[in-house]
C-alpha cells in the first residue's frame, strides 16, 4: 500500500507540475503583456491575473517538492491549501478552467490523504515493535 501511495503521489504531482508549468507560462505572458489593462477596472484585472500566476507558481513548487521530498514529508496541508485557493479563484477564471483546477486540486488532496494514511499505518506498526 505504501508503494502504491508513493506512485499515486508522484503521478498526481507530475500532473500538477505539468498543468501549473503550462499556466505559469500562459498567465505570466498575459500579466507581462499588460492584458489586464483591457479590463474595465484595471486594478481588479491586475489582481486577478496576479492571483492566477501566484497560484500556478505555488502549485508548481508544491508539485516539485512533493516529488523531491516524497519520503520525508506529508503534503496534506499543501494539498488542502491548493484546493482552497483553487475554489476561491474559480470564481474569476473564465472558460470553465476553474472546474478543472478544482478537480485536479481535489485529486491531489485525496492522494496526499491516502499517502498520510498509508504511512501512518506503517508508523503505528513500527511503534508496536518498540514495545
Amino acid at each position: 500500500m505504501k508503494k502504491l501511495s508513493i506512485f499515486l503521489l508522484v503521478l498526481t504531482s507530475s500532473l500538477v507540475v505539468l498543468v501549473s508549468a503550462l499556466f505559469v507560462f500562459i498567465e505570466g505572458r498575459l500579466l507581462l503583456s499588460f492584458d489586464w489593462t483591457l479590463h474595465e477596472q484595471e486594478f481588479m484585472g491586475f489582481v486577478q491575473y496576479l492571483a492566477r500566476v501566484a497560484l500556478a507558481i505555488y502549485a508548481f513548487s508544491v508539485g516539485i517538492n512533493s516529488i523531491r521530498y516524497r519520503h520525508q514529508k506529508r503534503f496534506t496541508f499543501e494539498g488542502a491549501s491548493i484546493l482552497a485557493i483553487a475554489i476561491a479563484l474559480a470564481l474569476h477564471v473564465t472558460n470553465n478552467f476553474g472546474l478543472y483546477f478544482i478537480i485536479l486540486a481535489a485529486l491531489y488532496f485525496g492522494v496526499t490523504i491516502f499517502v498520510a494514511i498509508a504511512h501512518r499505518d506503517e508508523e503505528d506498526d513500527m511503534e508496536d515493535e518498540d514495545y
